[in-house]
């Protein structure tokens, strides 16, 4: 259609040239709307080259005062659509990213710049043409041409700005770290909104009391990390080169918190003391990848964590593992009554997702109504935090967007403060989630273990597996109500939950067995002591060295931007 709308206005048929030109120009524009958001520059070349011909059509059936600047105009608009795909690439430079080192001045990127371009590229087209045919003087044509190439300039020349900072800085990383002298690092490579696997570590492993650094793998995910991270300085690494520049020679120790694949980018450095946390204790099958088997040192919160691996057939010697407790549930508050009123208890649902494969598949929301429907139907007030990855799928989706107004409309009808959407899932933190409920009903992940330290019930769906081998698969579930999600075994599980609790003894046993031994009131120094010996770091530290002074510069607008997202709070694994 761009040829033929094209031809019609270079040949004099005014009408017919002007409707088939706009019909098809708006169909390119619809093609090409991801420029209005300053994405997909360079999309479509051949078609806008032609429509960018098109408003010739005036200059030469109607003539134009000034006609030379008006061609000129239109050939200025060619070039720039022909060099789109360059000034994307310009634009999308990255070089250097880190935060929270002092001596780096990065320059950022400027996002408004490209979506500005983008928008202007798309309307300059039309302008044109209704400037041929409102008979604007040529210097007007050149005036609004000129606007769009000083622009692409801009871009071109803060690319080339962002490349000069980005090289000096290269040039300087080494002695940076060589200056904040680091004993750790923690290595992380994660899809975007993963950034609780760093966000639920970075407070505890400040206090060790020594200086270290974070290298972040995939850049879709930096921004997530910077907005967790705090004050801990942090580097983009992408590539095995530099992987390689950036592994400060003071480094005794390394930190993982999961099996990622490429964490045997790092794990090949044997001079170091590589450590595995994970991010979060369960009985779910990355709890006992055979891949953990790999690193040096495996911390774990409690026997349970040792005895998973050994029960399915996963090798890892004695001497690699560390039972150090879980730092993240400091903080929970323990159970204070015996016996619950429904009708004046809060229900925490806190389904996992989907899962990548199979043998990760134990969500509980396709029963979401059913469980949300029984606690309703008991009056309870519900808080109903689900997974961040749940929004992956459609079908997932659209039953918790059901269940939320379930709660909505209960709330709406019987004045209960129900707690979901957003207020659960980034307004309020998992501890905060844990402690503002009464028990809990959950699936198979790291949020039972934890909770587990409050020695509230706790109700487990069973996915779908024979009762007997779900037991036996996951030995947490001895200390929990397990019901298969319909109303009929909720609504039994809640009122033996509320009553009598036959499983309260139960817990208290399974609470030192999966979250280990340590006195409460220095719960968290068993993790902290034996993170310190690792970094070869002296306990308790010697004086307070960290954290450093975060420069002022480092968090811009963009890295921002890209840290939004719906889990910013720490979600249940």
């Amino acid at each position: 259609m761009a040829l033929v709308a094209t031809l019609l206005l270079l040949s004099g048929a005014k009408y017919p040239g002007v409707v088939v030109w706009l019909v098809g120009y708006a169909g390119c524009v619809v093609m090409c709307r991801k420029m209005w958001r300053g994405r997909g520059l360079g999309a479509h070349l051949i078609a806008r080259v032609l429509f960018a011909i098109g408003p010739a059509g005036p200059i030469i059936h109607h003539g134009l005062s000034v006609a030379w600047a008006a061609w000129t105009a239109i050939a200025i608009l060619v070039m720039l659509v022909r060099s789109e795909s360059f000034v994307r690439r310009a634009h999308g430079y990255t070089g250097v990213r880190a935060s929270g080192f002092d001596q780096l001045t990065l320059r950022q990127k400027k996002p408004w710049t490209v979506r500005l371009y983008g928008r202007i590229m798309l309307v300059l087209p039309v302008a044109l043409l209704a400037a041929g045919y409102f008979h604007l003087n040529g210097l007007w044509w050149l005036l609004m041409s000129l606007i769009a190439g000083m622009m692409a300039t801009f871009i071109l020349a803060d690319a080339f700005a962002r490349r000069t900072a980005s090289r000096r800085a290269q040039q300087m990383l080494p002695t940076v770290l060589e200056t904040l002298n680091p004993a750790f690092v923690v290595y992380w490579d994660a899809p975007r909104n993963s950034q609780q696997q760093l966000g639920m570590w970075i407070p505890h492993l400040k206090r060790v009391g020594v200086p270290f650094y974070v290298m972040v793998r995939d850049r879709r995910s930096y921004g997530q990390a910077v907005s967790v991270v705090d004050d801990v300085p942090i580097l983009h690494c992408p590539t095995m080169a530099t992987v390689e520049r950036n592994r400060s020679e003071s480094l005794r120790a390394a930190f993982y918190v999961n099996n990622a694949a490429r964490n045997t980018h790092f794990v090949r450095y044997g001079e170091l003391t590589h450590v595995q946390l994970l991010h979060g204790d369960s009985d779910k099958a990355p709890s006992y990848s055979p891949v953990t088997a790999m690193f040096d040192k495996v911390f774990v919160a409690g026997q349970a964590g040792i005895d998973r691996y050994a029960a399915h057939g996963v090798f890892i010697p004695d001497e690699k593992f560390v039972i150090v407790g879980r730092p993240q549930v400091v903080g929970i508050e323990r159970r204070h009554t015996e016996t619950l009123d429904l009708t004046d208890s809060t229900v925490f649902y806190a389904p996992t997702w989907k899962g990548f494969h199979e043998d990760a598949a134990y969500s509980s929301i396709p029963r979401a109504l059913d469980i949300v429907g029984e606690a309703l139907a008991h009056g309870c007030r519900v808080i109903f935090r689900q997974h961040p990855y749940n929004d992956r799928d459609p079908e997932f989706a659209l039953i918790a967007e059901q269940a939320r107004e379930l709660l909505a409309a209960d709330a709406a009808k019987t004045g209960r403060a129900h707690v979901f959407g957003a207020a659960a899932e980034q307004e309020m933190s998992i501890l905060e989630c844990f402690n503002a409920s009464d028990l809990m009903i959950a699936d198979v992940s790291s949020v039972v273990a934890d909770y587990l330290y409050s020695e509230k019930p706790i109700l487990l769906v069973n996915p779908g597996q024979d009762p007997a081998e779900f037991r036996e698969e996951f030995p947490l579930a001895s200390a929990t109500y397990v019901v298969d999600g319909s109303r009929e075994e909720v609504g039994a599980a809640l009122e033996s939950a509320a009553t009598d609790d036959p499983l309260g003894v139960v817990r208290r046993e399974k609470r030192t067995y999966y979250l280990g031994d340590f006195p409460d009131a220095t719960y968290e120094e068993g993790f902290l002591r034996a993170a310190a010996e690792v970094a070869h770091a002296p306990w308790p530290p010697a004086e307070a060295v960290w954290p450093p002074v975060r420069a002022t510069d480092d968090l811009t607008a963009e890295v921002r931007a890209e840290a939004q997202g719906p889990s910013s709070a720490s979600p249940p694994a």
